[in-house]
C-alpha cells in the first residue's frame, strides 16, 4: 500500500511541477510571504512546522499536530481561508484561489520524515527553478530539525 502511495503522489507531483496554463500567483513575493507567515502564524500553537516550500502553483508542508489542536482539516481549512482571502485582496480579485483537495500523509518513522523533508526542500530543485534548495526563498526547515540529513536531489 505504502509503494501504490508513493508512486500516486510522485506522478500528482509531478503533474504540478509542469508548466501548465494555471495560475501561478505563489510566483510573486507577496503572495508566498502572505502563506508563509500563516504557516509561521499557528506554529506552536496547533503545530509543530518542520519543513515547507511554497511552489509557484502548490505548497508543501511537514506538520506535527500538537497536544489537543484541532484537526487537521479543520487547521488547514483556516489557513486556506485566511491566506485566499488575503492573497485575493492584494491581487485585487474574488473567487476560488485554492483547490478543495489536499494531499495528506501520516509519517510513521524517522526513516520517513527525513525523506519527506528531503522532498519538500528539494522540489524546487526537482522542478528546475534553482540548483540547491538553499537558494529557493521560499523553503523553510526548522531549526529543531537535524540539517545534516538534508541532501541534494
Amino acid at each position: 500500500m505504502h509503494q501504490l502511495q508513493a508512486k500516486y503522489f510522485s506522478h500528482f507531483d509531478a503533474v504540478l511541477d509542469k508548466k501548465l496554463n494555471e495560475p501561478y500567483w505563489l510566483w510573486e513575493n507577496e503572495i508566498a510571504k502572505i502563506v508563509s507567515d500563516s504557516l509561521h502564524y499557528n506554529n506552536g500553537k496547533e503545530y509543530e512546522l518542520w519543513a515547507f516550500a511554497i511552489m509557484p502553483n502548490h505548497v508543501h508542508a511537514l506538520i506535527s499536530l500538537l497536544k489537543n489542536s484541532l484537526p487537521l482539516y479543520s487547521i488547514l481549512q483556516r489557513h486556506k481561508r485566511h491566506t485566499a482571502r488575503q492573497c485575493n485582496k492584494f491581487l485585487k480579485r474574488t473567487g476560488h484561489f485554492w483547490e478543495d483537495e489536499t494531499y495528506d500523509h501520516l509519517v510513521t518513522d524517522d526513516e520517513e520524515f527525513e525523506n519527506i523533508t528531503n522532498y519538500i526542500l528539494n522540489n524546487p530543485v526537482k522542478a528546475g527553478l534553482v540548483n540547491d534548495w538553499r537558494e529557493w526563498k521560499w523553503n523553510y526547515l526548522s531549526q529543531g530539525t537535524n540539517c545534516k540529513f538534508v541532501r541534494r536531489s
